[in-house]
Order: structure tokens, then C-alpha cells, then sequence
């Protein structure tokens, strides 16, 4: 069906764009630099101040609002009072894993300098050492004149409360660390910066300003994220860490610290690990205060080695991609024609699969408004944070069943209205459906995020390739076929949740909380749920016995088969003269 010289020809384009893009590769900007010595940062007061500190307890709770009170009254090592910092609280309300709860946001704020632009630290009261070295890094700036204006945040609720606690900030934060795991720092434990967020990721500056710092104060190579990494957060981009909200709100940020995206709470940790990960924060907010000029909101690019990669390279090979498969879709669709095959009755058959998605991704969202969900964050929450417990399996249960319900609807809906058996039309037919559905579907998905249109442009040309041979294809050969092709998929989906420190499972709950949150927009909703439809409909396609198509017919002469007029014979006066 498919002319495989067609499909060489349309792969030109994307092979002059892999040259434009190797040549589009260059260097990336190198750390900022601070005068503050790592020095300036003592790890003994704050090691003092971990240990005078009170359990702040849940998020609201009575021990967090008496932890707040402490952190804006009393003087370091137990608090920001005469520390030379302005010390306000503001109280806010935030859904966060424990439910809604009103928050106080302890907000020091040194004298602002020359420079415009505020530099933000923050840290969770949850996380005892990464407070403790939250006041010690405001005893380290005593005596230090800023350039740029500084604050130091205290929050609670995770990453729920960083994302209200904006609201209270000022408007020109230019970079923002958020500390996180301190344990290890000293004893060998990997050193991070993650710069994840639904916007892209924090600009390679601020990254590599963190990195550089760690190293200098642990004596240990830090590396930057690696690049299978970056592909699955910018094509699947969710996060847990409080840097998250930050970078939502355009303000580039790291989560600098040890363990994962959710830290401990810093109890175990040493005065060892306090002086690594305090001078390592000074000396970056030294840098980031000091710089001529920082860079602005995320960034949409890849960090390829000590090589940078910009996003609107990535978008013109997704485009190429997408182009070529859209000029073989239209080929396979004239042949199509040819062949009186019913294309659009096969492209409802491709999105009916879509339904089960949908209905599923709607009733989470009907469980959340409903106030059967035991909290609605309005960030990713992992079970870590929110358990899913006998009241979450219980919803997980109900979402699944819907699920298997809706197949089971579908099936009766398609023997109603056809009269046949749900299976899939005749091989052409689903081929030409399925190419077609794919390819707008993917175009609209490369509209918002070319890195989640990868996902399905490059299955589709191994669909495109399988579904359109002339031979027999047994279920075995489907099987490679769709395993192959969606393997890109799932070792994303194995990243993101290697990312998060979850299973399958729990990345399942932590998608019905978010959804049902409403943290998920209709359209995403919708594209997801299709994307997810065109996989299952690929599936049933290539798993169903391909037989051969009728050949088409070889028009060897012109007029009716029953013409006997002149010239039938050949023999005309006209063409004896000659």
C-alpha cells in the first residue's frame, strides 16, 4: 500500500534537519562566580539550631505555626530577629496533602541593593536541617551588603505551599533555590540540582552555578541531569519537588540537595553534611546576587555533554518528523480512495478507543469535586506525601472499573450501531484510520509540547511501516512491532517514576490525585486520552491477521470494456493515410 521510494523521498527533509541541528549545538555559559568565602557559612550554629528546633508536625498544625513563631521572633541561632533581616509572616491558604490548610509564611528579606532583582531562598519546616540552614545562611549575609535584594522563605505544605507562598512575594524574583535533602551531603551522597518543571527546565547558568558550588564545598564532581532525563521530564514534565511551582511561575529555580525530589525530614544529618550543603548555598546565592545579568524563565532546551541544544531545534525535528508522516498518511489515504475503503468509519473506530481514557480522566475529576478524594493539591503529590490507603484504594478501584466498564460499553455501542463484531475493519481500512487520526492527533500535541508529540510521532512510523505492507503479518510480528514502538514511552514512564521514588502503581495514584485536583486542563485531558487511544487502536490493528488486500484493477484501455466503436480495432482511414 505504502510506495517505501515515497518514504525515503519525505525523509530527506528530516535528514537536512539532523545536519542544521548538529550544527545548532554550542557551548553552554559557564558558573557565576560570588565574592561571600563558603567559609562565611558556620556549620556549628546551624547543627545548634537543629537541635533547639521543635517538631513542626503537619503543615498548619499547632508545632508548625509555634516553629514560625520562633523562626520571626527570636534571635539566630534559633530564629531571623537581629540578623539584619526584615522579618514579616504572611498567613495563607493552601490544598495541600493533608487538605486545605491556612499556612504561615515566615518571609526575612535583606536591605535591597544597586541591582534589580530579588534572589529567593526557600526551605519546608518539615525539613529541620534545611531550616536550620536557612538561619545560619541569614548570619552569613550580617555583615554582607547585597547587590540585588535577598529573601529567605519558610514554608510548610511542600510544594503546595511554595506555590501560595508566591502570592506573597515580590513580583522580580530572578532565581530561587529551594534546599532540600541535607543528609549525606558530606558522606558520599549524590549532590543534585533539579531544575524540573512543567515549563521546561531551570536555564544552564543557575544549574551549573549550583553544581559548581557543590563540588567546591563536598571536593566531589557534581554532574548535570543526563539527557534521558531531561527528554522524559520534557515530555512527561511532573515533578514533586518544590521547585516546581517556582518554575510555573516563570522564575527559574534547583532543588538543591541529597535524595530524591522529596527529602527527609534532616534529622540524621551531621555538622559535616551542614557545612557542605550551607557553604554550597551561600556561595551560590553569592554568585546569582553578584551577577551582571541571569537568565529568564525556564528554559525548553537540552544539555547534550558540555554541549547546549535549544528547543526550537527539537521542534523543527519533531516537525520534520511529523511532516513526512503526514505525506505518506495522504498517499495511503488516496490508495485508500482507490479502493473504496471507508476511511472515516475506521478513524471513529481509532477514536473510540480514546473513550475509556477520557471517561476515566473524568471521573477523577468528578471525585475531586466531589469531595471524595481525602485531599486536592494543587501540586504533584507522590504516595509518599499522600498515602493511598484503604479511602484511596478505594477510589483507585472505582477509576478502574469505570475503565473496564467503558470497554465493555464501547464493544456494545460499535455491535449496536454496525452490527458487527468491535473488532477491526479490514486492514486498509484501519491502517489508513489509524495513520490519519495519529498524525492530527500529533500535530496538536506538537502545538503544546514537541517532546510529548515524539512519543507518538515515532511509534506511528513503525505503524506506518507495518501496516502498510502487502504481505501476511502474523500476531507474533505485531507484537515486536508495537513492544519496539512504544518502548520510548515506557522507558519515560520508567524514568519519571525512577524520578519521583515511585512504582507503576503509585504513579498511578499520584495521576488520579493530580487530575482530580483539577491540576489538569481539558484539553491536555483531551489530547492525552487520544494519544492513549491511537496506542490501543495500533495495538488491535497489528495483532489482528493482515490479509492481503484485492489488487487494483490495471486500466489497459479507455472507454467501456464493451466499446466496438472506430478505432477499437485500429485500421481507421484516418490512421491508414499516415
Amino acid at each position: 500500500m505504502l510506495d517505501l521510494r515515497l518514504y525515503r523521498l519525505t525523509l530527506l527533509p528530516l535528514a537536512v534537519g539532523l545536519v542544521i541541528v548538529a550544527f545548532s549545538l554550542h557551548s553552554g555559559p559557564g558558573p557565576l562566580s560570588g565574592t561571600l568565602a563558603t567559609q562565611g557559612f558556620d556549620a556549628t550554629d546551624a547543627a545548634q539550631a537543629l537541635g533547639d528546633m521543635a517538631a513542626a508536625g503537619e503543615p498548619g498544625s499547632r508545632g508548625d505555626r509555634a516553629l514560625a513563631q520562633q523562626l520571626s521572633t527570636q534571635r539566630a541561632p534559633s530564629g531571623f530577629a537581629q540578623t539584619g533581616f526584615n522579618v514579616h509572616v504572611a498567613s495563607v491558604r493552601a490544598q495541600t496533602a493533608d487538605g486545605a490548610r491556612a499556612l504561615d509564611v515566615v518571609i526575612a528579606t535583606a536591605v535591597p541593593g544597586q541591582r534589580p532583582g530579588t534572589v529567593a531562598v526557600f526551605a519546608d519546616r518539615a525539613n529541620g536541617a534545611a531550616t536550620a540552614l536557612l538561619i545560619e545562611l541569614a548570619q552569613a549575609f550580617r555583615n554582607v551588603v547585597p547587590q540585588r535584594s535577598l529573601i529567605l522563605v519558610s514554608t510548610a505544605g511542600g510544594a503546595s505551599g511554595v506555590a501560595v507562598a508566591l502570592g506573597a512575594l515580590p513580583h522580580d524574583i530572578v532565581a530561587a533555590i529551594v534546599i532540600g535533602g541535607v543528609t549525606g551531603a558530606a558522606s558520599g551522597a549524590t549532590l543534585h540540582a533539579l531544575p524540573w518543571s512543567s515549563k521546561g527546565v531551570a536555564p544552564p547558568a543557575l544549574r551549573a552555578t549550583m553544581e559548581t558550588a557543590f563540588a567546591a564545598a563536598s571536593g566531589r564532581r557534581v554532574g548535570d541531569v543526563s539527557l534521558a532525563d531531561q527528554l522524559a521530564r520534557l515530555a512527561l514534565p511532573l515533578t514533586a519537588g518544590a521547585q516546581g511551582p517556582l518554575g510555573d511561575a516563570g522564575i527559574p529555580a534547583v532543588l538543591a540537595g541529597t535524595g530524591g525530589e522529596l527529602p527527609d525530614g534532616g534529622a540524621g544529618a551531621s555538622v559535616a553534611d551542614l557545612r557542605v550543603m550551607g557553604g554550597a548555598i551561600a556561595a551560590a546565592v553569592s554568585a546569582l546576587d553578584v551577577a551582571g545579568s541571569l537568565p529568564a524563565g525556564p528554559w525548553r532546551g537540552l544539555s547534550v555533554g558540555s554541549q547546549l541544544l535549544d528547543g526550537w531545534a527539537v521542534r523543527l525535528l519533531g516537525g520534520l518528523a511529523l511532516l513526512s508522516l503526514a505525506a505518506c498518511t495522504l498517499d495511503v489515504l488516496a490508495r485508500s480512495r482507490r479502493r473504496r475503503t471507508p476511511v472515516l468509519r475506521s478513524v471513529a473506530w481509532v477514536l473510540s478507543f480514546a473513550t475509556p481514557f477520557m471517561l476515566a480522566g473524568l471521573f477523577a475529576l468528578f471525585l475531586g469535586a466531589a469531595g471524595l478524594l481525602r485531599a486536592t493539591p494543587a501540586t504533584v503529590v507522590t504516595p509518599a506525601e499522600l498515602p493511598v490507603g484503604a479511602a484511596g484504594t478505594g477510589v483507585l478501584f472505582s477509576v478502574i472499573l469505570l475503565f473496564v466498564l467503558a470497554w465493555g460499553l464501547r464493544a456494545y455501542v460499535r455491535r449496536r450501531t454496525r452490527g458487527q463484531k468491535s473488532g477491526p475493519p479490514p486492514p486498509l481500512g484501519a491502517g489508513a484510520g489509524l495513520l490519519a487520526a495519529t498524525t492530527a492527533v500529533a500535530f496538536l500535541i506538537w502545538l503544546v509540547n514537541p517532546y510529548a508529540s515524539l512519543l507518538l510521532v515515532l511509534p506511528a512510523h513503525a505503524w506506518l511501516v507495518a501496516l502498510t505492507r502487502e504481505e501476511r503479518r502474523s500476531p507474533a510480528i505485531g507484537l515486536f512491532v508495537i513492544v519496539l514502538s512504544l518502548a520510548p514511552l515506557a522507558a519515560a514512564i520508567a524514568l519519571l517514576c525512577a524520578g519521583l521514588g515511585v512504582s507503576p502503581f503509585g504513579l498511578l495514584w499520584t495521576l488520579v490525585v493530580f487530575v482530580g485536583s483539577s491540576n489538569v486542563s481539558f484539553v491536555a485531558l483531551l489530547l492525552a486520552s487520544l494519544a492513549a487511544g491511537c496506542a490501543v487502536a495500533a495495538a488491535a490493528a497489528l495483532l489482528a491477521p493482515a490479509l492481503p488486500p484485492p489488487p487494483e484493477i490495471q486500466v489497459t484501455m479507455r472507454g467501456p470494456l464493451t466499446y466496438a466503436g472506430p478505432g477499437s480495432l485500429g485500421g481507421t482511414s484516418s490512421a491508414l493515410r499516415r
